[in-house]
């Protein structure tokens, strides 16, 4: 095993390049996603100071073993915060896991919300979504400036009714 140098020049014997995933599309977009939605939650978090948590793709096999990451209380109230919510279902599974902490769900916020069944999906778990920005405002807006027709809008947001198909 070779060992690197990092920044400060102490030495590890491995070495992540994160400059690396410019070369991967995938592992790009993935990141660049994760980011999005952390700085989103970051700004909401300082603009109302309050405090944020943040659920763990996975739960850490060491140390506290922890789901939530953050201080919380059991019995404090949530709001979840997303930058895009298509049918609700992660929004879905993260309400059941700071549920599963004693944690207070009843609302989640989201910059776009693409109309393919987030609120009703959400509902049925008592969850109120709300988003700042809705499929319908977007489409309208490209109308305005000719950059899609009244039909194409039509074609789109019935396309959108469809049944959600993963890939």
């Amino acid at each position: 095993m070779s060992s690197n140098g990092l920044h400060k020049g102490d030495m590890t014997p491995i070495y992540i390049d994160l400059r690396r995933i410019i070369s991967s599309p995938r592992t790009l977009r993935m990141t660049a996603q994760a980011l999005c939605e952390i700085i989103i939650a970051k700004g909401l978090n300082d603009i109302l100071d309050i405090p944020m948590l943040m659920k763990r793709k996975e739960t850490k096999s060491y140390g506290a073993r922890k789901a939530i990451e953050g201080v919380f209380t059991p019995g404090n109230t949530v709001l979840l915060i997303e930058d895009v919510v298509t049918s609700g279902e992660s929004s879905r599974e993260i309400a059941e896991a700071l549920r599963e902490e004693g944690l207070k769900v009843a609302d989640s916020v989201a910059v776009l919300g693409r109309q393919q069944g987030a609120i009703e999906g959400l509902a049925k778990a008592d969850i109120n979504f709300y988003s700042a920005l809705t499929m319908d405002l977007i489409l309208d807006g490209m109308i305005s400036k000719n950059e899609i027709t009244v039909e194409r809008k039509h074609e789109i947001v019935e396309h959108l009714k469809k049944p959600f198909k993963k890939a």
